[in-house]
């Protein structure tokens, strides 16, 4: 495959400054570029910068060519620091606008918007809208087929490290589709890559897996809003990821070997990471859609409609709200797949929660002869370790999907295979199952420990019981913790310990439907000893006398409330 590679015309220095102009209406030519003369297209700009220039782009739509609008490709030996800035006119090449729909790279349903590769040691892009991009080949490098990142890829050499800069950017619209593994509808940071966002949405941009060719699965689908893998950390700072949808590819048996080990799988509708370390803060992750491919024998699994994370040492989602997204097992004929973790999915990894709203998501288990379990309304953590602070987790749904033996729970939680999680202030309330499942409304534990402290339970009237421990290993500490209006607070005949100390009782008395409290409240002033120092909207803990328990610290006036937002 033939790309279109930077142009490096003299060794370049770090201290070679200077600015690179693009509009719609310039020229081509080896000495574009200045005001009187500025290029026509960004890959020109960007073939003639030097390291250190800064290409800024006017507004209007580049739709560029060949696989790619823009391509920023380098040697190890000779790499570039390039920044990519729209809103600019050509009457006003000095002050941008910051709106990004004013200057759009335009894949034109027919390539990739952006394509990062190899050494490029320092890139960022701002003030631009990258949409329409479609990748339907795979793009070879280091003997690998990737059907990765319509929008942005990013890969870099496995010695090096790439830092990227994306700033007030949408990526929408972006299509990959594949007949390998495919993820990263709107982008993808491959492998080493660093990336840092500011002000930026994932919006509309979905990823298909392929069909088999013959027996076997459908491919597994990752990441419909971005993907980040291998030593591609992120941090990203108010990000927003809705409307991004994965469909895993149908067709064969689902599953590449006899045990069903290998299925077509549906990972992070809005985003998934892979062995990277992870900081999203003010984030908004709404009305992503998720969908496991569909098997004679096996249906895929549905995991994490919201987020995604597998094999982390580190990742921290503080400050946002998390709701509305769905996730479908795949259906089968026979044994159908699970449909896991609503709002977020972890597998192996280490992870910290802190001032979440997660409401209104949903996992639904695929249709079989035996049915698909639904894992996780809200919240599956699978082997990982977990802390979460200032949480509500609320009005989330676990449903199996039909058939036989419809299993699973937790319409709020699901934890299992030897997870530690401990929640501090959190409101569990209202979550469901159907009645016809054998589950827990509100948290399943399975080979697991649980510690709960400073907390609300309540309002779970489906199912067999607000919290339900499967197993002999299981562990719930509970402490300073309310239980209200549950169908029944644990699961009778309980296998695992349980240790209830300063139990609260009363009613909760929430204020509205982000579940703040009321002034007849009985969680107020009952947090004795809490060292927690603020609440889910950043008010300062104790307020009035004793902590309260919950999530909500209650105040007459709300105010410095952080994240003002509607969540239902």
């Amino acid at each position: 495959m033939v790309l279109l590679l930077i142009q490096l015309f003299a060794p370049a220095t770090l201290a070679q400054t200077g600015i690179v102009r693009v509009e719609s209406t310039g020229t081509d030519s080896p000495d574009c570029g200045s005001v009187a003369k500025p290029c026509q297209t960004i890959q020109q700009a960007v073939n003639i910068a030097k390291s250190g220039d800064t290409i800024r782009i006017a507004q209007g739509t580049y739709t560029g060519s060949g696989k790619a609008v823009v391509s920023l490709v380098a040697s190890e030996q000779q790499p570039k620091n390039l920044t990519l800035t729209g809103g600019y006119r050509a009457s006003n090449w000095d002050t941008p606008t910051l709106d990004p729909s004013k200057t759009v790279i335009d894949g034109q349903n027919g390539r990739r918007g952006l394509f990062i590769r190899n050494s490029i040691a320092l890139v960022t892009v701002e003030n631009l809208t990258i949409q329409n991009g479609l990748l339907t080949d795979g793009l070879l490098f280091d003997t690998l087929d990737a059907y990765f990142g319509a929008g942005l890829f990013c890969i870099n050499s496995p010695m090096s490290l790439a830092n990227v800069t994306i700033k007030n950017n949408v990526v929408k619209r972006q299509n990959s589709q594949g007949n390998e593994l495919v993820g990263g509808g709107g982008a993808a940071f491959y492998r080493n890559c660093a990336v840092t966002m500011k002000n930026v949405i994932f919006s509309d941009n979905q990823v298909i897996g392929g069909s088999p060719a013959a027996n076997g699965r459908g491919e597994t689908a990752i990441g419909g809003g971005f993907v980040a893998t291998t030593n591609s950390n992120v941090t990203a700072d108010n990000l927003t990821l809705t409307r991004n949808r994965l469909q895993a590819g149908n067709g064969g048996t689902g599953s590449q070997d006899a045990t069903g080990y290998l299925r077509a799988d549906a990972l992070g509708g809005g985003a998934a990471f892979f062995e990277s370390q992870i900081t999203l803060k003010y984030i908004n992750v709404s009305e992503n859609n998720i969908t496991a491919g569909q098997g004679s024998a096996f249906g895929g699994f549905g995991d994490g409609a919201g987020l995604y994370f597998e094999k982390l040492t580190s990742a921290l989602v503080k400050q946002g709200v998390i709701k509305n997204n769905l996730v479908h097992g795949g259906a089968s004929s026979d044994k159908a797949g699970e449909g896991e973790g609503g709002a977020i999915m972890s597998s192996e990894a280490s992870l910290t929660l802190e001032q979440l709203w997660l409401v209104n998501n949903q996992a639904i288990g695929g249709a079989g002869r035996i049915a698909g379990r639904a894992n996780g309304g809200g919240l599956c953590f699978i082997a990982s370790q977990v802390t979460g602070t200032n949480l509500v987790i609320a009005d989330n749904i676990a449903h199996a999907g039909t058939g036989e033996e419809r299993w699973g729970g937790g319409g709020g939680i699901y934890l299992s295979r030897q997870t530690q999680l401990t929640l501090n202030h959190t409101t569990l309330a209202g979550n469901s199952v159907l009645d016809s499942m054998i589950a827990s409304g509100g948290v399943v534990v399975d080979s697991s420990t649980m510690n709960i402290n400073y907390s609300i339970i309540a309002d779970h009237t489906q199912g067999y019981s607000a919290l339900a421990a499967l197993s002999s290993s299981d562990t719930l500490n509970i402490n300073y913790t309310l239980f209200s209006g549950n169908i029944k607070d644990f699961r009778e005949g309980q296998a695992g310990k349980v240790v209830n100390t300063n139990a609260q009782t009363g009613l909760p008395s929430f204020a509205d439907t982000n579940y703040h409290l009321k002034v007849d409240s009985a969680a107020i002033n009952k947090a004795v000893g809490s060292s927690t120092l603020y609440d889910i909207d950043g008010q300062t803990r104790p307020h009035d006398g004793l902590a309260d328990v919950g999530a909500d610290e209650y105040y007459l006036l709300d105010q410095k409330i952080y994240l003002p937002l509607i969540v239902k």
